[in-house]
């Protein structure tokens, strides 16, 4: 039995240290910051850290013994498997990672690999056709001047297909909605009615920037809405803050 319990708790640190590694990545990298809550991702890859890291020390503290032949194949196995079930649960968050941030007409909307049109992309400006591995890239989209397109876009948009922010070929700098982001900011006063039961963390940013300095604009997300905040003057992005923004 002491044999079992050793060789369980070998197989539960290695599994800790591969999760920790993994947590890493996909909480500083593909979803930094608030954006984990915002996509939605935290309840599903912990679920799988948890069942992974559970699973395998359990089925090793089941099968492991020194005088069985075959002891070796069986460990192997519940590696492979245990392997097999964290790299498939790491690719589907990684399908579902925030790869851009798109300023859309009044507010940021949260988009994900696979929410991108696949044909629009090819439409796209080259910086635009392929999506940063690393971490969301802030952009904005700019809709059609001709009133067809713009129709034809809402219609489809209406009827379930892509919207706006998930059409490549339709984004452009930050820069270039700097003028429609410091028109649509919101003043940070108004974060106190939204958030009834976060008043000292709504005071606290205004605290830090007193006066006019900044403002705030809406982040749509999939799991959870949140607040970025923005310079007033510049229309610049200074953080996202995990406030109700109505």
């Amino acid at each position: 039995m002491r044999d079992r319990v050793r060789a369980a708790a070998i197989h539960l640190l290695c599994s800790l240290a591969v999760a920790s590694a993994m947590a890493a990545l996909v909480f500083l990298v593909w979803y930094p910051g608030s954006l984990a809550a915002a996509a939605g991702v935290n309840r599903i890859f912990l679920t799988l850290l948890i069942v992974d890291v559970v699973l395998g020390p359990l089925l090793t503290l089941v099968v492991f013994n020194k005088a069985k032949s075959s002891l070796t194949f069986d460990l192997g196995v519940i590696v492979a498997l245990q392997l097999a079930a964290l790299l498939y649960g790491v690719s589907v968050v990684y399908q579902g990672r925030p790869v851009w941030i798109v300023f859309n007409v009044d507010r940021f909307d949260l988009v994900r690999a696979h929410d991108i049109d696949p044909a629009s992309s090819k439409r796209a400006k080259p910086e635009y056709q392929s999506m940063n591995p690393s971490g969301p890239v802030w952009i904005g989209a700019i809709a059609p001047a001709d009133s067809d397109a713009y129709n034809k876009l809402t219609m489809r948009a209406l009827e379930g297909g892509p919207d706006l922010p998930h059409l490549p070929e339709y984004y452009a700098s930050l820069d270039q909605v700097v003028p429609s982001i410091r028109s649509r900011a919101r003043p940070l006063r108004e974060l106190h009615q939204f958030n009834p039961d976060a008043t000292s963390d709504v005071s606290a940013i205004e605290s830090k920037f007193p006066g006019e300095m900044a403002a705030y604009v809406p982040l749509k997300g999939v799991a959870q809405d949140l607040v970025v905040i923005v310079e007033r003057q510049t229309g610049s992005v200074v953080q996202v803050v995990a406030l109700n923004p109505w």
